[in-house]
Order: C-alpha cells, then sequence, then structure tokens
C-alpha cells in the first residue's frame, strides 16, 4: 500500500491505498479506521465536509469523543466502507 496525503481537518489522518484501488483510513499512529473498497476521496470528502463547521480535529493524540464516532460511522453508511480492525474493536467496546 502506498500512502497518500490528507491535510486540513483531517490532519492525523493517513489515507493507505492498494494496487486494486482499496484503501485504508488510518490514524497517523497506523490504527485502522475504515476499509474502503474503491472511491476512497468520497469518503474523504465526507469526512472533511462533516469535520470541518465544527472544528473537529483527527490529529494524533486527540480524545476519541462521540461526534468522532458518529461521522466515522456515516462513513460506515456509503457502499464499499467497512470498519477497520482497530474502529471495530473500538466499537465492540464502546456503549451506545
Amino acid at each position: 500500500m502506498k500512502q497518500r496525503p490528507l491535510s486540513g481537518c483531517l490532519e492525523g489522518l493517513e489515507l493507505w491505498v492498494a494496487e486494486d484501488g482499496s484503501a485504508e483510513l488510518r490514524t497517523a499512529l497506523s490504527k485502522t479506521l475504515l476499509h474502503i473498497d474503491d472511491d476512497p476521496i468520497r469518503v474523504v470528502w465526507l469526512l472533511s465536509e462533516t469535520s470541518e463547521p465544527v472544528g473537529l480535529t483527527w490529529a494524533a493524540g486527540q480524545r476519541t469523543t462521540s461526534l468522532h464516532l458518529t461521522i466515522l460511522k456515516s462513513a460506515l453508511d456509503l457502499d464499499g466502507v467497512s470498519p477497520g480492525r482497530d474502529l471495530l474493536t473500538h466499537l465492540q467496546t464502546v456503549r451506545p
């Protein structure tokens, strides 16, 4: 997988793209949040558009808030997106 840069309010997240076009959205600490089968730019756009108006940062070391999880869950509603191993573990341990 090759890293593709992200910027702006998504600083702290990394997009890793495979040769087959799939991608993983990871934290700077390489925790996989989302696996994207195709069109990762659509997912990045959704996260950016949702995060920017509320000033949400994804920087490394930032505490995960309910707003972070809400935005990630909205990305899971897109076709071809599934939770990464670290997000799945987190969602299984967090109470609604």
